[in-house]
């Protein structure tokens, strides 16, 4: 690509988070011409629980990122924790990494720097579709041939393949995330599930514990984040005991938002929380990201090679809800428990006398289902 008027690429990515440069550089490997615009300055740092489910994993390893899993601390099992209840573990098949999200943003990137088909351009851009894809840039009128939007759950990049904006209901779903120091040693991935809210722990290299808390709020809530998250801790004392002091401060992101009607349609593909998303109690946003991004990658390249049937947009759309289809409705019956003890009881009773519902519950939560 030279730097012109007019410009042209193979593949346009929105959003320089993991889902966008894994699809950027999944791309690049193919040998597409790729250009990511993020304006955010690198690396970019956001409120999330910081653990890989094994699929997140899979697909580090896919885009031949070794560096980053060795940086990363190795977690085996799941473990759910209800106030009044004895904990319910779930022990994955293969292991998970929790992996600082900063970390993680850096690898990626400076994988992506190094392919000479790929270009990172810091500067927001708005697509139309004529054709192709074309955007005014700093560097002149751009048109890419397909288009891959990973700018989030509210990004309105590819609106077209959007829902409209869900009304205000007065209450909104809120994740909360700080790093502290470790109180005591951390062997698994802890969710707390609560009336309050839900408190989710990933140990971290370095004797640090990443906390994230989700929880609803109304228009009569009052706090920042840091107040927030110490009213949610304090509600949840198993969870409290584990945290020292913080490492750094709280981050609050605003979650949920209208599903897509549509993940890809005309070489434009809806990448990670663009397509929807899951709630974050599962903590496998970051693995869906990358691993939709490689599959969005390969379905672009498809359109560029002259697949112009629109089944490489339906295969990737299935493949995308067979990713999230189960684990959605883990979640919402996750959250249910959470609000409703003798519901938790009862489910771990079952699970635990049932071995091969246990595993169903450990594929699904891994992404193996």
């Amino acid at each position: 690509m030279t730097q012109r008027a007019r410009w042209v690429c193979d593949v346009a990515v929105v959003g320089g988070g993991p889902g966008g440069l894994a699809a950027g550089l999944a791309a690049a490997r193919a040998g597409l011409d790729v250009v990511v615009f993020e304006p955010q300055r690198a690396p970019i740092d956001k409120p999330c629980g910081e653990g890989l489910m094994p699929s997140g994993v899979d697909a580090l390893r896919q885009l031949g990122l070794d560096s980053a899993l060795e940086r990363g601390h190795v977690f085996s099992r799941l473990r759910y924790c209800v106030d009044g209840l004895e904990p319910f573990e779930l022990d994955l098949s293969s292991a998970g990494l929790s992996l600082d999200r900063l970390v993680l943003a850096r690898e990626l990137r400076a994988a992506l720097e190094r392919e000479p088909r790929a270009r990172i351009v810091p500067e927001h851009v708005e697509f139309e579709r004529d054709g192709s894809y074309r955007a005014k840039t700093s560097q002149g009128e751009l048109e890419a041939r397909t288009l891959i939007a990973a700018d989030g759950l509210h990004g309105r990049t590819a609106a077209w393949l959007r829902e409209p904006v869900d009304r205000d209901t007065g209450h909104q779903r809120l994740g909360i995330r700080a790093r502290c120091a470790s109180a005591m040693p951390l062997d698994a991935v802890e969710i707390h599930l609560g009336a309050h809210g839900d408190v989710y722990l990933t140990p971290l290299a370095g004797d640090r514990t990443n906390v994230a808390v989700l929880l609803d709020i109304g228009p009569d809530d009052r706090g920042g984040a840091a107040a927030l998250l110490e009213r949610t801790l304090a509600r949840t004392p198993a969870a409290r005991a584990r945290l020292g002091t913080l490492v750094t401060e709280p981050e609050a992101r605003r979650l949920g938002g209208a599903r897509p009607r549509c993940l890809a349609r005309d070489g434009a593909f809806l990448v990670g929380d663009a397509g929807g998303g899951i709630d974050p109690v599962l903590g496998c946003g970051t693995s869906v990201a990358l691993s939709s991004g490689i599959t969005a990658a390969r379905a672009a390249a498809r359109v560029v090679c002259g697949a112009s049937d629109g089944s490489a947009e339906r295969d990737y759309a299935r493949d995308y809800r067979a990713q999230v289809r189960v684990r959605r409705g883990l979640a919402t019956w996750l959250l249910a428990m959470g609000r409703h003890p003798r519901l938790a009881r009862g489910t771990f009773r079952v699970a635990r006398a049932a071995p091969r519902l246990t595993g169903l519950l450990v594929s699904i939560a891994a992404g193996t289902r």
